[in-house]
């Protein structure tokens, strides 16, 4: 069974620094995601430059288990696009989301 996650969308900049620490924690611990793409240096060099940086973040207990960065309002596109033009989830391997999960909430 798939677990319950509480699911909110924040501006970049609204990111806590626990928020940031764990997406930091959940980089290092899945090897699929080692690209500086999907470090939150990237992002938050992309929201002063280009403004719109979102990130939608699912929690258990409090705690951030998977994040998904992206830019924009009423559509959403990969945070940097035009230069990056692939997102995805950042999460353990184990994490039971999808990027569908996410963008419905």
């Amino acid at each position: 069974m798939a677990a319950a996650f509480n699911i909110e969308t924040l501006n970049f900049g609204e990111l806590t620094p626990d928020d940031l620490a764990a997406w930091i924690a959940l980089r290092a611990g899945n090897p699929a995601l080692e690209s500086p793409y999907h470090h939150p240096d990237y992002h938050a060099c992309v929201d002063r430059h280009q403004g719109g940086g979102r990130v939608t973040v699912a929690r258990e207990n409090g705690t951030a288990v998977a994040l998904l960065p992206w830019q924009g309002g009423a559509f959403a596109r990969p945070s940097g696009a035009p230069l990056s033009d692939y997102q995805t989830v950042v999460s353990s391997a184990d994490t039971d989301i999808n990027i569908a999960t996410l963008l419905k909430g």
